[in-house]
């Protein structure tokens, strides 16, 4: 995502900060040339204890290495309609976990990460605790057909669908 306040960047130095060192946060995306996004940067520059933070910008060329790398994918907007990104990390059978915003909780199911509620910090960051250590269970297939459901061919034929019902009856 973006380094901006939309995509959550701001709460990446605060997961960091109560993760154990050994964790590696990975931000990739576009960078911002904003006060916002160089008071973030600097913010996660200095962290003194916790996860390291890699902030790489646009990957165009190794996007889909750097999610297939990852145990996990972290999605921390705060508003997105129904993120790509999100069915993409599924379709790799990776857990996610996020904040409940827009239609993250219409697609995670059980079984394929964890969802916490009002932007919460150290829930989030508890539940992918619990994962870590195996209580919060994860299944790769579970998380790779519910991301089948959205390849462009059956999307196509719902589409097709939907038209054919309501405009060609």
């Amino acid at each position: 995502g973006t380094t901006d306040q939309r995509k959550g960047f701001d709460f990446l130095p605060k997961i960091a900060a109560q993760l154990p060192e050994s964790h590696h946060l990975i931000w990739v995306g576009g960078k911002q040339h904003t006060g916002f996004s160089y008071y973030v940067e600097q913010v996660c520059e200095r962290l003194q204890s916790g996860a390291k933070i890699h902030i790489l910008g646009s990957q165009k060329a190794d996007y889909y290495n750097y999610l297939a790398l990852a145990d996990a994918f972290l999605l921390l907007s705060r508003e997105d309609p129904y993120p790509l990104v999100m069915i993409e990390a599924a379709f790799l059978g990776k857990p996610i976990f996020a904040f409940q915003s827009g239609g993250v909780r219409e697609f995670v199911q059980q079984g394929m990460g964890g969802i916490v509620q009002n932007f919460d910090v150290r829930a989030l960051v508890d539940v992918m605790t619990q994962w870590k250590q195996g209580l919060l269970p994860t299944d790769a297939t579970i998380s790779k057909a519910r991301a089948s459901q959205f390849d462009a061919l059956v999307q196509l034929k719902n589409w097709e669908k939907i038209m054919t019902t309501n405009f060609l009856s």
